[in-house]
């Protein structure tokens, strides 16, 4: 470790040590969503559609070194989009994260990572993870992703793996109607190949680059026509993964949870009333607004006022509120932050 980088973990451990007897608004869950520009064209994905905008490097700097005072060492920080690799400097911000002691998770459709000379520039500094969204084998992946994403993933991946050879690869694949019946054969190529640590998944549910509509699975084209088959398909999986490729987000609870969902989507489970995140997350988007919830207003802008003030403001009160009596099964609750509620709930 550089002594620059050293300089700056022990400030930022001092910072928190000195914080730690005050009540911290910071949250542990950050999201920093680089720019909704994407290069894919995803069926099941919105990010595309609307306008794209990057967020300014210097801001983004700028909410890393507010952070850093206030997070633990070894936090996670999502590196999100649209596609993240199309910021012109995201080698610059994930240098920043591993000098602060943050851990860098990336998630890309690794189509630049597929081109060797490009991802030799984008892994500079590698991040601690990357996640590459993969659906399934060939033909389903490329019918939900674009033709060519499914080979590009894969070379993606084996790029990661011998350029940044310490980076936890991870792939993410999407549950849904096409997808499911296959998820067991993707985890085998991907243990036989080598070519992921883990896989990961994700239901299918609405994002959040467009409103949140009621019933929305009803006419979606991916919904699957035996909701009740999901299950089963999840069941074999679990069963043929045990010790052998990591299976990620597939707990017991949460396999139970999922079955729900598709039988029963606006009923899936919850903790008690209203959203448990309130106070937890942070998401960041690419004007530089915040938001503890991307469902709900923003409560400041980077660059308006110190992070902290932001944090504690009005604006952030009245969110939190309406948060814990917000009713809408989005997916935080049923992906992204499940783990994380299910862990305050039993901690």
């Amino acid at each position: 470790m550089s002594y620059a980088n050293l300089l700056a973990r022990t400030r930022a451990l001092r910072r928190l040590v000195e914080g730690s007897a005050r009540k911290d608004p910071f949250p542990q869950s950050i999201d920093l969503n680089l720019t909704t520009r994407c290069n894919g064209r995803c069926n099941h994905c919105s990010f595309w559609r609307i306008p794209g905008k990057d967020l300014p490097t210097a801001l983004a700097l700028d909410l890393f070194d507010s952070l850093a005072g206030h997070l633990s060492p070894g936090t996670k920080v999502n590196i999100l989009g649209g596609e993240p690799t199309l910021h012109p400097d995201l080698p610059i911000l994930l240098r920043r994260c591993e000098e602060l002691g943050f851990q860098a998770v990336l998630t890309t459709n690794g189509r630049l990572l597929a081109d060797p000379d490009l991802a030799a520039v984008l892994l500079r500094s590698p991040p601690s993870m990357v996640v590459v969204s993969l659906d399934g084998l060939e033909t389903v992946n490329d019918r939900l992703r674009g033709p060519g994403s499914f080979r590009l993933a894969l070379a993606a991946l084996t790029n990661l793996f011998r350029l940044a050879p310490s980076t936890t690869r991870v792939v993410q694949a999407l549950v849904a109607g096409p997808t499911h019946p296959y998820l067991d054969e993707l985890a085998t190529l991907l243990e036989r190949d080598a070519l992921a640590q883990a896989l990961t998944l994700q239901v299918l549910c609405p994002d959040f680059a467009l409103p949140h509509v009621r019933g929305w699975w009803r006419s979606h084209p991916l919904w699957p026509e035996d909701p009740s088959a999901v299950g089963l398909s999840l069941d074999r999986l679990a069963a043929s993964r045990k010790d052998r490729l990591p299976v990620l987000a597939l707990s017991s609870g949460q396999l139970i949870a999922w079955k729900k969902y598709f039988l029963d989507p606006e009923g899936f489970e919850r903790l008690g009333p209203g959203c448990g995140l309130a106070g937890q997350h942070l998401d960041c988007g690419p004007d530089g607004g915040l938001r503890l919830c991307p469902h709900h207003p923003s409560i400041g802008r980077l660059g308006e006022a110190p992070l902290h003030e932001m944090l504690t403001n009005p604006r952030a009160e009245t969110v939190r509120r309406a948060m814990a009596s917000c009713d809408v099964v989005c997916n935080f609750l049923v992906n992204c932050r499940y783990e994380l509620l299910h862990h305050r709930k039993s901690s």
